[in-house]
């Protein structure tokens, strides 16, 4: 009897403890690590910082983006590089080449001005433009 009250158990109260996945998401997949809200706190170009609009958060969801001022298209990650490489094509018509980097809750975003190609790294080249995030709990 024991063992037959163990296998009811597994076989019919188990999958009703439900998934992992978010609800709010609709057990849509998500890109591990970037998807969610983050808040621009730093920018930087050519390695000279300047002012920060109080307020612009950036949404990653569900292959989605959304900036608080409107703005929003999709996007894609490609793990393949390193550092990852994220492209945004907006609904405005231009694709932004990008290499992102996560270090808890924080994202450091990079794109070269001219838009051409994605940047090497986070440093030293002509024309680098970088924004730093917080993500918003």
């Amino acid at each position: 009897m024991r063992h037959l009250s163990l296998l009811f158990a597994v076989l019919f109260v188990v999958p009703l403890l439900g998934s992992d996945s978010p609800k709010e998401y609709d057990d849509r997949a998500e890109e591990a690590g970037i998807e969610g809200d983050w808040l621009l706190v730093q920018t930087e170009e050519d390695g000279n910082g300047f002012a920060v609009l109080p307020d612009h958060v950036y949404s990653y969801r569900a292959s989605t983006f959304h900036w608080s001022s409107g703005a929003w298209g999709t996007y894609s990650v490609d793990h393949r590089f390193r550092p990852t490489r994220l492209t945004e094509r907006s609904t405005m018509g231009y694709t932004q080449r990008s290499i992102f980097q996560i270090d808890g809750k924080t994202l450091r975003v990079a794109y070269l001005k001219s838009g051409d190609d994605y940047p090497d790294g986070f440093r030293d080249a002509r024309g680098l433009h970088v924004e730093v995030y917080r993500r918003v709990p």
